[in-house]
């Protein structure tokens, strides 16, 4: 239960670890979720040392992170951008008006009108009915409505 323990451990298993893991999540997920898992493990030592399967405790750790690391891809997928970035002028009314929006008018304004979520995505992601949905997006469109016309009018 000392910290060359931990290390034989490490030295000995991180390979393998690594292995099964890229097999179940991929290359690319494999070096965090097994850097995370053996921090766990390390954290809580005294426990991993008293397992009777060390590399499957650890492993399951590793398991475990890479199901959260799904389901939370699942939930906010790659969102990729048409427009080059480098070429997009920012519409500096736009964004002062979304600034003015509360934290929840301003997720479901964007998630679903700018990313293009359904309803039913959103309420399952932020935890909220369809009409709550329907009752900050009208409130905040009619915020950015607001501010927008605002803008329109010093401009004039």
């Amino acid at each position: 239960m000392t910290a060359g323990d931990y290390e034989r451990f490490v030295s000995a298993h991180r390979p393998a670890l690594l292995r099964s893991i890229a097999a179940k999540y991929g290359a690319d997920l494999a070096p965090d979720l097994v850097a995370d898992a053996l921090t766990e493990a390390w954290e809580h030592w005294d426990r991993v040392a008293d397992a009777t399967n060390q590399p499957g405790y650890v492993y399951r750790i590793a398991d475990r992170l890479g199901a959260a690391a799904v389901k939370a891809d699942a939930k906010f997928p790659a969102i990729h951008l048409v427009a080059d970035l480098n070429d997009a002028q920012p519409d500096i009314d736009l964004a002062n008006a979304l600034d003015q929006l509360s934290t929840r008018q301003r997720q479901v304004v964007m998630l679903i009108k700018a990313w293009g979520y359904s309803y039913a995505e959103v309420g399952e992601l932020l935890g909220v009915t369809q009409p709550t949905l329907r009752n900050h997006l009208n409130r905040g469109f009619a915020k950015l409505r607001e501010a927008l016309d605002e803008g329109a009018d010093d401009d004039a």
